[in-house]
């Protein structure tokens, strides 16, 4: 909530690094792929402002990314991400370093390789 009240009270260049701060926030959970079967089938609210993005869109962009979710908006709204995306970069980038003995790893993209590493899976 920090990182929202903080964007919110000041947005002006602070859009990069709120995108930074939560996608950081949502790659350091290893339970993300249990929050999104939880969201499954169901709609993201917020109270932002029609037309803005927010919190949510990268959240749902986030598990189209990762978990092959079919997000879209509803009511005719005008953001970004209409479309799921087709290079992940262009969304953000988390570069990890040298994990587990595996090397640099981009985090977006690759949270279940991650989770399992972490995990000891790999």
């Amino acid at each position: 909530m920090a990182m929202v009240q903080r964007y919110k009270k000041n947005p002006d260049g602070q859009w990069q690094w709120f995108i930074k701060e939560y996608l950081e926030l949502l790659y350091s959970r290893d339970d993300l792929d249990s929050i999104y079967e939880q969201c499954i089938g169901r709609v993201l609210l917020c109270h932002c402002k029609r037309d803005v993005l927010c919190h949510r869109i990268i959240l749902a962009k986030t598990f189209e990314i990762e978990f092959g979710a079919e997000v879209s908006e509803i009511g005719g709204w005008r953001v970004p991400f209409n479309k799921p995306f087709e290079k992940i970069p262009s969304f953000g980038s988390i570069m990890l370093s040298d994990v587990d003995g595996v090397g640099d790893i981009d985090a977006v993209g690759n949270y279940r390789m991650l989770v399992e590493i972490l995990r000891g899976g790999a």
